[in-house]
């Protein structure tokens, strides 16, 4: 169904070639949410391009995101010296 497109169609996979999950100045949240627009409205990196007729599909996927880098992105920075081998 339209819901795989998720997975396969090229134009919705490049949303995320450079999604902007840049932080705040305080390092404690996201800049900008992850956010889904409809298909071709993009005009954000942090927004996701919806896929036409598979609207549920997108959105989730676009919260997914949000909830995921909101929450991990603050922590890695955070400690992004013991990743790369620091104290």
């Amino acid at each position: 169904g339209l819901g795989d497109k998720i997975e396969t169609d090229p134009d919705f996979l490049r949303n995320f070639e450079r999604l902007d999950v840049s932080l705040q100045d305080d390092q404690a949240k996201l800049a900008n949410a992850i956010v889904p627009v409809k298909s071709g409205d993009k005009a954000h990196p942090w927004e996701v391009d919806g896929i036409t007729g598979a609207t549920i599909s997108s959105v989730a996927i676009a919260s997914i995101l949000n909830t995921s880098a909101q929450y991990w992105v603050p922590r890695i920075e955070a400690e992004l010296g013991a990743f790369q081998g620091g104290e």
